[in-house]
């Protein structure tokens, strides 16, 4: 299964609107998220 979120902070800087212009499922995230994803993840792709 895949996860897939943002960044907080990117989406702000690129004037993203939360609610407005997401995708329905997508979740918002910052850097602790990101670091408990990488440790408990078997393989990670940032794009």
């Amino acid at each position: 299964m895949a996860k897939i979120m943002t960044c907080g902070l990117c989406a702000n800087a690129r004037g993203l609107e939360r609610g407005k212009d997401y995708i329905e499922g997508i979740r918002v995230s910052g850097l602790p998220d990101l670091a408990d994803m990488v440790s408990e993840a078997d393989a990670f792709i940032s794009l």
